[in-house]
């Protein structure tokens, strides 16, 4: 998928969520880029990298596949809680272990199912608070990173964000301008001819 297909195939949607449910476009779109690298890596329909929930077991309790992802972590010793994990590359960054893990991914039937799934989770209990600061489509994405959707430094997401929406910019397809000042301009034009015309 080249960026000028996730642009068009993800723009219409990201737009809609933001009328239907208030999550800002910018940041949809651009989570969706971050998180599945301009859609090359996405998996299971899985838009946004969406864990999948765990039994008791530690095996997923939903359809789910198993990926390689970075974590950022408070000790090594918070890998072991992963299926599988590579400490060799771990690095020290603002504090916390960047850390390569493998862990379970949510798999969805199609993607409207996991674009679905995406929005109920923006809107639930945990995320839903952050809608305050929609009118800052940054501050939205750092307020949901602050309430755990991601394990990166709320300020590093949205710079990552930022720069994928910079990128993306130039590929979304523009607005079907609006048809609203075309018709008054038509009906002023229709009630001055009715008028002359007297």
């Amino acid at each position: 998928m080249t960026r000028a297909e996730f642009a068009a195939t993800y723009w219409p949607a990201a737009q809609k969520a933001q009328r239907r449910h208030g999550i800002p476009a910018k940041f949809i779109i651009s989570q969706i880029a971050l998180e599945t690298g301009y859609g090359k890596h996405m998996r299971g329909h899985n838009v946004a990298g969406i864990k999948a929930r765990r039994g008791s077991t530690g095996a997923p309790s939903e359809p789910a596949f198993l990926a390689w992802t970075t974590e950022y972590l408070d000790t090594l010793n918070d890998a072991k809680r992963f299926p599988a994990y590579d400490l060799s590359s771990a690095q020290k960054v603002g504090g916390r272990w960047k850390v390569r893990v493998k862990d379970y991914f949510r798999k969805f039937p199609s993607p409207a199912a996991g674009i679905e799934r995406y929005l109920n989770l923006l809107n639930g209990a945990r995320y839903a608070p952050a809608k305050a600061k929609a009118g800052n489509w940054l501050a939205y994405g750092r307020d949901v990173v602050r309430r755990g959707y991601a394990t990166l430094d709320p300020d590093e997401y949205a710079r990552r964000l930022n720069s994928v929406y910079s990128v993306l910019l130039p590929d979304l397809p523009a607005s079907r301008p609006s048809l609203w000042p075309l018709l008054l301009v038509a009906a002023a034009g229709f009630a001055f001819w009715k008028f002359r015309k007297k």
